[in-house]
């Protein structure tokens, strides 16, 4: 049904004189669905597949590599679109630009980023540039509007038709439409506007200080880079960038046209926008309202403490969800870059115990799967667990324990899947005894787990268990058919802490000709990623490359996906020479190697840097609001 329909919606907005050609083939995973097996996320993610493939017929006729980055990101764009018209309770397309974007400003913070225009495949990172086009698209499209957007869009295909067409073919359009409905700023050129954001590398940190005594603001811009001392991002960069906010005052978050630009004139530094009149003293402003325009945003120390006080309050859903979001992931990232403190961002982590939106714990799920990593095998980890315990236990008791799950039963399926996986990473008492009591009762006849929730359950449950507890999820994967139901217990697994375990899986993925290869990824990572299994991945690796290049068939950028993987979990400049060394005298003769390896081992650079200037700061503050005596806290 889902199928008819969005081929169906696609056939009603075909754009006027376009022939759709190709034949669209599918990766099982992203094609079929189970309703007894499959997640409803799942669900969402075949629709968003398909809907995907649909759009890219659009411009099947204008393909070339140069242009890559280009559809796929307005067909990514636009498919959300379809998938709304086919199930509008989803939300889906505002939801997952929103991950996008979180997704985007983590990957593209790094040094090495490179323009979106230079995605020319299907590498990871011309993927990752495919999304954030996507994003740039979207901030467009709230500027100009849907009438101008799509007139645009018609008459780009139209004049494309003859064969020729590249992005100017584009932003000529989409001005013309804007000339017409005088939808921008007479000083703002679409040309101008989306060169900014396509032909260089990276995104802005917007910086809003204000002068409270003057009652002004002033905003600048500048590259966000989450290791400043990563050395390829110093030269000067600025955007053309459409700042939109509002403050306690206003309350409205509803708008995305923006109120003032921040402008970039070619070989000119970026100039400061004074604002005045914008909220009160004794007010918060926010600004880049629903995450708008892909960018991190930073303010001054008093209106950082005047947005924390309104989120701890009782009325702290007078700032939008998806603000609230935006909030979390940023405070998160900046502390990373030391540009707040630490202290500020566990502060902003202990309002979570009042929140009830998914998509703000999302955001900070996001960056907190990046924190426990980089500090898993530190002393402070523990402290840090402790603390997140204590933002937890009640919400976990509150959608969980049998006295109140009755009244929770209302809340989003997604909230309970979220706040159980944090719950158990952090060794919640309640939520592993849960996972335990759970996974007892299941067999290979019955299974009464709800399928959202069984990754979490199947993993603290390998974690805490028996090897017959092992063998018996290792059945269950033998009797499934069904792609993402095998992936689930593929990654569970892993999560074992016997090394017989982890290294049985290992051979299962490399011994296995039916293997799929993105299952191998997910087992390799998931092994590493295990405190335990760092070491045995590693070694297994280097002692099988030659069998390993042969089943990658040479592929330099499938290699050196699991290399990343490790380069990841390092935290010692040792452990990178190690890795560097193992590239140099194995990988070396494979095409694309030096490129890749500086990419690799930028990761593990960036770690090692957040480990000598950010690690301290992240034990002073965790220690000082726990207030925890344990070895490690005191100095």
């Amino acid at each position: 049904m889902c199928l008819i329909k969005l081929s169906s919606w696609f056939c009603r907005t075909q754009p006027i004189g376009h022939d759709q050609l190709g034949l669209v083939s599918h990766p099982e995973r992203v094609f079929l669905y189970s309703e007894q097996h499959s997640t409803p996320r799942a669900k969402q993610d075949v629709a968003s597949h398909l809907a995907h493939e649909f759009a890219q017929h659009w411009f099947s006729d204008l393909e070339n590599p140069a242009l890559y980055w280009l559809h796929y990101g307005l067909s990514n764009y636009l498919a959300g679109f379809a998938v709304d018209n086919v199930e509008p309770s989803w939300r889906h397309h505002e939801l997952s630009m929103l991950w996008q974007a979180f997704d985007v400003l983590f990957e593209d913070s790094r040094a090495s980023a490179q323009p979106v225009s230079l995605a020319h495949g299907a590498h990871p990172t011309d993927i990752q540039a495919h999304h954030k086009s996507a994003l740039i698209f979207r901030m467009l499209h709230s500027l100009i509007g849907t009438q101008v957007f799509v007139n645009a869009m018609r008459l780009y295909l139209r004049r494309s038709r003859k064969g020729f067409s590249n992005q100017t073919l584009l932003w000529t359009a989409l001005q013309e439409e804007s000339d017409r409905h005088m939808s921008l700023r007479q000083d703002v050129q679409v040309s101008q506007l989306m060169d900014s954001w396509t032909l260089q590398p990276g995104y802005p940190l917007i910086r809003v200080v204000r002068d409270y005594a003057a009652n002004q603001v002033t905003v600048t811009q500048e590259r966000f880079l989450r290791n400043p001392g990563g050395g390829n991002g110093r030269r000067q960069q600025c955007w053309w960038v459409p700042l939109t906010f509002t403050s306690a005052g206003r309350g409205s978050f509803a708008s995305t046209l923006p109120s003032e630009w921040l402008t970039c004139r070619t070989h000119q530094t970026a100039r400061a926008l004074v604002l005045t009149e914008v909220a009160q003293p004794e007010e918060w402003v926010v600004f880049n309202l629903r995450v708008s325009t892909p960018c991190r945003v930073t303010y001054d120390d008093r209106n950082w403490r005047l947005i924390g006080k309104a989120l701890a309050g009782k009325n702290a859903s007078s700032i939008d969800r998806f603000t609230r979001a935006q909030l979390i992931g940023d405070v998160l990232s900046l502390a990373g870059a030391g540009v707040v403190t630490y202290d500020l961002a566990l502060d902003f982590l202990g309002h979570l115990r009042q929140e009830n939106e998914f998509i703000v714990w999302q955001a900070a799920a996001r960056s907190l799967e990046w924190l426990y990593r980089t500090l898993r095998n530190t002393p402070i980890f523990s402290v840090v667990k402790s603390f997140m315990r204590g933002v937890l236990q009640t919400k976990f008791d509150e959608l969980f324990e049998p006295k109140t799950r009755a009244a929770a039963t209302a809340k989003s399926t997604d909230l309970k899947g979220i706040i159980l996986t944090l719950s158990c990473q952090t060794d919640l008492g309640s939520c592993s005894n849960m996972a335990l009591k759970e996974f007892a009762a299941v067999t290979l006849e019955a299974n009464s787990i709800p399928v959202d929730q069984r990754e979490t359950i199947y993993c603290t449950a390998i974690q805490f268990g028996t090897e017959a507890d092992w063998t018996l999820l290792r059945r269950l994967y033998k009797r499934s058919n069904v792609a993402e139901e095998r992936r689930i217990i593929l990654g569970a697994l892993a999560c074992s802490r016997e090394n017989w375990a982890l290294e049985k899986l290992l051979g299962l993925a490399f011994g296995s000709p039916y293997m799929p290869k993105e299952d191998v990824y997910l087992i390799f990572s998931a092994v590493a990623q295990n405190p335990l299994g760092f070491a045995l991945a590693k070694r297994y690796l280097i002692d099988n490359i030659k069998a390993i290049n042969k089943f990658y068939e040479n592929s330099m950028d499938e290699l050196a996906q699991l290399i990343t993987v490790l380069m990841d979990e390092i935290s010692t400049e040792e452990e990178l020479d190690s890795l560097r060394r193992f590239m140099k005298r194995d990988l070396k003769d494979l095409p694309g190697i030096e490129a890749s390896s500086r990419r690799i081992l930028e990761v593990g650079r960036d770690k090692i840097a957040w480990h000598k200037t950010q690690y301290v700061q992240v034990v002073s503050a965790v220690c000082n609001i726990t207030g925890s005596i344990e070895p490690q806290c005191i100095f």
